[in-house]
């Protein structure tokens, strides 16, 4: 079992809820989760949807403020490819009180997430991942540097696993964004 109470908050992205997935979500308080996904009439969604519902866990989906507004979510997470601004700003998201969650690579996205009215930015690569090589990793020091006169707390992501996870206290983040936290380690 993992616990992360030293973190104010653990966002979680799945696509799917298994038993062992359960099991440490309900162990740790403090985690909220991001469907990882844009098949949003699946029943996995449903299914997740409902165990959030039913646990009192925030739930956020992938670009898709009509459907988290309709759906009455917590949040969206604006990945780094929509540099969309017109639908952020629009009165009917402020007015649901909707938490936008920008995700970026680098400062320059940074500076698009904010205008999109983002109040949270996700900045990775952090550690190594099979999407991400070496080469194109923040690492610890990076992260710190690009995120130094933001006016958020990052939250950093990619490539945070059990074996990894020591090395969090050192990025400058009270939170985390991880999609294999929860998968089963060998």
């Amino acid at each position: 079992m993992i616990t992360m109470y030293q973190f104010k908050k653990v966002y979680i992205f799945i696509d799917d809820i298994n038993d062992f997935i359960c099991t440490n979500i309900e162990k740790n308080s403090n985690i909220q989760i991001i469907y990882n996904s844009h098949d949003f009439k699946s029943d996995k969604f449903i299914k997740i949807k409902n165990f959030c519902i039913k646990n009192k866990i925030k739930f956020y989906i992938l670009d898709n403020y009509k459907l988290a507004i309709k759906n009455r979510l917590d949040g969206i997470i604006i990945s780094h490819n929509n540099k969309t601004i017109k639908y952020f700003g629009n009165p009917l998201c402020k007015l649901s009180k909707i938490e936008i969650i920008g995700k970026t690579h680098s400062q320059a996205d940074y500076f698009v997430k904010i205008k999109q009215h983002s109040t949270k930015i996700i900045l990775s690569p952090l550690f190594e991942t099979k999407k991400y090589s070496k080469n194109n990793i923040l690492n610890v020091i990076k992260f710190n540097l690009i995120s130094l006169n933001w006016k958020t707390n990052p939250i950093p992501l990619g490539g945070i696993n059990i074996k990894n996870y020591k090395y969090l206290n050192m990025v400058k983040a009270k939170t985390f964004a991880s999609a294999s936290i929860f998968l089963r380690q060998k």
